[in-house]
């Protein structure tokens, strides 16, 4: 869960509140990760890395994701699974 920062609540800080201050990262798959990148952009998300493909290799898996920064500064990376990994 992410929150806002919480003056009730001393220990609640988001990078925001702390000059940008990266607090964490997090990373979710989603389907169609084009069009969940487009919805982002339109909300004015600040997108730091477009869609980008990241093959690791025949041997593991391949990605598509981008990353974003929600208003109050949590960085967001987003991608979606385009090759798992062999099985054998």
């Amino acid at each position: 869960m992410l929150a806002s920062a919480d003056v009730k609540r001393a220990w609640c800080r988001s990078p925001k509140s702390l000059g940008g201050a990266n607090t964490q990262n997090l990373m979710a798959y989603a389907d169609g990760v084009e069009a969940h990148f487009q919805r982002a952009k339109t909300a004015d998300a600040t997108i730091v890395m477009p869609p980008t493909t990241v093959d690791y290799g025949p041997e593991y898996w391949s990605d598509r994701g981008y990353e974003c920064i929600d208003p109050e500064g949590h960085h967001w990376y987003f991608a979606q699974r385009r090759r798992n990994p062999p099985t054998d």
